[in-house]
């Protein structure tokens, strides 16, 4: 399975999520199967530690409302090209399953964003509005000298998985757009950061 930018820093942080149950509780024997298969514990072993990653949904498409990657612990990653209304933003929080969603927008879009889900009452589902400002500030720490050999090279690979899976049809001159668009400027990129 190919990794996501997102989910190559959480990778590098070594970031662990672990999922217990009460060994004590009468429910715990009786929903021994269900527990095992779907939690992946039992009354022997009743809790786990694994690796926290985010997953990459698939291509956008209608049905999900945009929603671009989930986590194995917890929250949804939305990324949005888009003003949202409150119907529209209604919607999308009404498709997505997840306790905790994470926005990706434009920075001017964050306040309004906001105001948005303080209105329609989802304010409390959002761990975080992340902007494109905090993602470029991000991936520059990671390609810059210090990480450049580990998280850097990871995440550059990644974001090239994206666009390839993004856009698999695509003809290069429109891929060169969508790149200059996203201010993704693989030239500035020398040496072992070289997109090839």
């Amino acid at each position: 399975m190919k990794t996501t930018p997102f989910n190559t820093i959480t990778k590098y942080l070594n970031a662990t999520i672990s999922l217990s149950v009460d060994p004590q509780s009468d429910i715990l024997k009786d929903f021994q199967e269900f527990a095992k298969m779907v939690l992946g514990v039992d009354s022997d072993h009743h809790e786990i530690r694994r690796p926290a990653r985010l997953y990459r949904v698939g291509t956008t498409n209608a049905a999900d409302g945009g929603l671009d990657m989930w986590a194995n612990f917890g929250p949804a990653v939305q990324v949005k090209h888009l003003s949202l209304s409150p119907a529209h933003f209604e919607d999308i929080c009404g498709c997505i399953q997840a306790d905790q969603i994470v926005i990706v927008c434009k920075k001017i879009e964050a306040l309004s964003i906001e105001a948005v889900l303080t209105q329609v009452g989802f304010k409390d589902r959002i761990r975080g509005i992340i902007t494109e400002l905090d993602l470029k500030r991000w991936y520059r720490l990671a390609c810059g000298n210090k990480y450049a050999q580990t998280i850097g090279k990871d995440l550059l690979q990644a974001i090239v998985d994206e666009i390839a899976l993004e856009f698999p049809l695509a003809q290069s001159e429109k891929v060169r757009q969508f790149v200059k668009d996203r201010d993704y400027d693989f030239s500035r990129l020398k040496e072992n950061w070289a997109i090839k």
